[in-house]
């Protein structure tokens, strides 16, 4: 650097120093580039958003069918109640449910 005439150092010009940092960031290059910044960021959107919906899907069917055996069970005892209390399988079994009268 060049010295000033009383010996001391010359002040930093502002402008060198701007224009040195700005040569700097023109010359750094991106470490990926953009297009691939896009594109990774777009696959993973998808990747993410499709293991969500497949995962909700299998929840819900999971749900679903919890929902179907329960109701089929509640039908299954409905039916066998009802069989049970007609009228016609009374008659079969008899009054004290012990079998027909013509069990000896």
């Amino acid at each position: 650097m060049a010295r000033k005439a009383n010996g001391a150092q010359p002040d930093l010009d502002r402008t060198n120093l701007w224009r040195s940092r700005q040569a700097v960031f023109v010359v750094m290059k991106p470490v990926v580039p953009f297009w691939a910044a896009i594109l990774t960021t777009v696959v993973g959107l998808l990747i993410v958003t499709g293991g969500f919906l497949i995962f909700y899907d299998l929840h819900w069917g999971q749900r679903s069918i919890e929902l179907l055996k329960a109701y089929y069970l509640d039908q299954v005892a409905d039916t066998a109640e009802k069989e049970v209390m007609s009228p016609t399988l009374r008659r079969l079994v008899g009054p004290e449910g012990g079998g027909s009268e013509h069990d000896g």
